[in-house]
């Protein structure tokens, strides 16, 4: 009888390996779960990042922004702080439709005179 992964990782069971390594299903999980924390911190410190930068170029007027190729899927909203911005350059990014929506909204809101550039 076949168990998929998920009621093998349920059960605790240890799987023989090829090699006749045991494989605890548990262990592994925790190990996935540990590196995805990890990416997940790491995403929200270049987040943090990028605002920052953001609040930076507030300060000095910038009025160009160019964020293309930055594997960004979300941009935070201190991208508002910046009131002279003219032109922000998104392209080569990971955004979703519905991420470039609330951008596109968010900077006709508070940006008016800034074109986005995909």
């Amino acid at each position: 009888m076949l168990f998929s992964l998920s009621v093998l990782l349920v059960l605790g069971i240890y799987l023989l390996l090829p090699q006749g390594e045991a494989y605890n299903a548990e262990k592994a999980l925790a190990k996935l779960e540990e590196k995805s924390q990890a990416k997940l911190d790491d995403s929200e410190k270049a987040l943090a990042n990028l605002a920052a930068a953001i609040a930076k170029e507030a300060e000095e007027g910038s009025t160009i922004l160019d964020l293309r190729g930055h594997d960004l899927s979300i941009l935070p909203a201190e991208i508002g702080q910046l009131k002279n911005l003219t032109k922000l350059y998104l392209g080569g990014n990971r955004f979703s439709y519905d991420e470039k929506q609330r951008i596109e909204k968010m900077i006709r809101a508070a940006l008016p005179r800034c074109k986005i550039y995909w």
